[in-house]
């Protein structure tokens, strides 16, 4: 079964209330046997679903151009009950279930469209995949856990033997540990009966865990450096997704990009261009651009040669901007969206990298210009500023720096380094909804650095515990050294 939604140029156009327009230029194919997610506002992919099911009605709208196939048969002008007939079910956002009716019922009610007898071995498979829900079958809906409210709206769905099967943000509200069992039924039902997903969900959901598990289960990365040596990139974008997601191979929807950043030509050229039209039929799609391309080595003042210091004002401050320009009228200038640009530890000047310090000074007026200048286009623009993180940078300067950094945990607040897991949860919170009234602003990731002072002597901290996210996570071996220890134990 193959489910295609517009089809360009005759993309899909959705208004609703007859004045605003919810989907444009939508155009999409599901796939026999695939899992599609689809990423966006609430109001924009429920209505994509809705649009499907036939039931637009509710919120006065009409499909004003596009189409919507299932094996090449339209499906606008056919009734709800007919498309639940053809094998499209929906499972809708919120359960929705019958909350005075007990979970049995409530299965019940998702086979109505099937013969009686059919109802037995139909619950019976429902309850093979959630054996957490069959103890319950006799109790009332309303009474269970979200957890298990959502295995029965997905229980009652299957209970009409769908070929499509419509998920209306089914992480919504839900423990890490139950969305991870939900997905891993949905791949279970893919793999084992080749059911065909749509999943619609809002970007808050792609945090360090949620965006890992899309990741695996179909999403599309793309990620830009400015190696030249492409299979090089191509191996550290492999290694960065599979480590952090923990489950050995890379998704192979993970894309590497080599080309200059600090170049106005490569970036005016690459900024959307071939690799993203790829992803899924959708064109130059740019919900959330993080910045972090740069570069630079430790040095006074005094011995920066011209050379050295436009190389890393060109790379932290000319990168920076060239990206942010170009996905802005390229995509976001009519889209909206969310940029994070990637700063420094600059309170106070960056003594011994002074044109690192200068580069991301102007990154952070660059940022708070662009969150006032394209504000009126829905796109925010903020900054993360890590301090000292114990990354695998840190591995690529040379002893006498390595032993500086080793001396500086006890300068910080907290004791200790900050990782990598703990940064980009910042970053990952500015892309999401969840930061959606947030603009021109910075998150230090810092320990409270410049919150020291010379006049209060810091104590060792007891309780100052890192969060590690990679499961791969490795601390650099500059910082590993047992004589002179440069992060907690905790981290090692």
């Amino acid at each position: 079964m193959t489910m295609a939604i517009g089809n360009f140029p005759a993309a899909l156009q959705v208004y609703c209330d007859h004045a605003v327009q919810a989907v444009r230029d939508l155009s999409i194919e599901v796939g026999q046997g695939r899992i599609v997610a689809l990423l966006g506002s609430n109001s924009t992919h429920s209505t994509v679903l809705m649009s499907i099911c036939g039931v637009l009605y509710p919120e006065e709208g009409e499909i004003s151009g596009g189409t919507i196939t299932q094996d090449g048969r339209p499906l606008q002008q056919a009734a709800p009950h007919d498309i639940v007939k053809m094998g499209v079910v929906q499972v809708p956002e919120g359960r929705r279930l019958f909350d005075t009716l007990t979970v049995e019922e409530n299965l019940l009610m998702g086979g109505y469209v099937h013969p009686a007898g059919d109802a037995a071995a139909s619950m019976a498979r429902v309850f093979a995949l959630f054996p957490a829900i069959e103890a319950h079958r006799h109790r009332v809906a309303g009474y269970l856990s979200g957890g298990q409210q959502q295995m029965v709206a997905i229980g009652r769905a299957l209970m009409g033997k769908p070929r499509l099967l419509l998920l209306d943000e089914p992480s919504l509200g839900l423990a890490p540990q139950i969305i991870t069992e939900i997905f891993q039924t949905i791949q279970r039902l893919r793999d084992e009966q080749g059911l065909t997903v749509l999943l619609v969900e809002t970007e808050r959901a792609i945090g360090s865990f949620a965006g890992r598990l899309r990741l695996h289960h179909g999403a599309w990365a793309h990620r830009a450096g400015r190696c030249t040596r492409a299979p090089a990139g191509e191996r550290r974008c492999e290694g960065v997704l599979s480590g952090s997601a923990g489950w050995g191979q890379a998704p192979q929807h993970a894309r590497h990009q080599a080309l200059q950043v600090s170049q106005t030509v490569a970036v005016m050229s690459n900024a959307a261009s071939t690799p993203l039209m790829e992803f899924s039929g959708v064109t130059k799609c740019f919900g959330g651009l993080f910045n972090c391309a740069g570069g630079q080595y430790p040095a006074a003042l005094s011995d920066i040669s011209l050379k050295g210091w436009d190389a890393v004002v060109r790379n932290n401050l000319h990168g920076t901007f060239l990206f942010s320009r170009e996905v802005y009228t390229q995509w976001m200038e009519g889209h909206g969206g969310s940029i994070v640009n990637m700063l420094a530890d600059i309170w106070g000047g960056l003594p011994g990298m002074g044109h690192s310090g200068a580069a991301r000074g102007g990154v952070l007026t660059l940022t708070e210009t662009a969150a006032c200048e394209w504000g009126c286009a829905g796109v925010r623009v903020n900054a993360v500023a890590p301090g000292w993180i114990a990354s695998s940078g840190i591995d690529s300067y040379d002893e006498p720096y390595r032993a500086v950094l080793r001396g500086l945990r006890d300068k910080v607040p907290l004791q200790r380094f900050g990782t990598e897991a703990e940064l980009s949860s910042a970053v990952v919170y500015l892309l999401s909804e969840a930061a959606g009234f947030i603009s021109g602003s910075v998150i230090r990731v810092d320990g409270g650095v410049p919150t020291a002072r010379h006049t209060w002597k810091l104590q060792p901290a007891e309780r100052s515990f890192p969060y590690n996210g990679f499961p791969l996570y490795q601390p650099p071996v500059a910082l590993s050294d047992e004589a002179e220890p440069g992060i907690s134990k905790d981290q090692r």
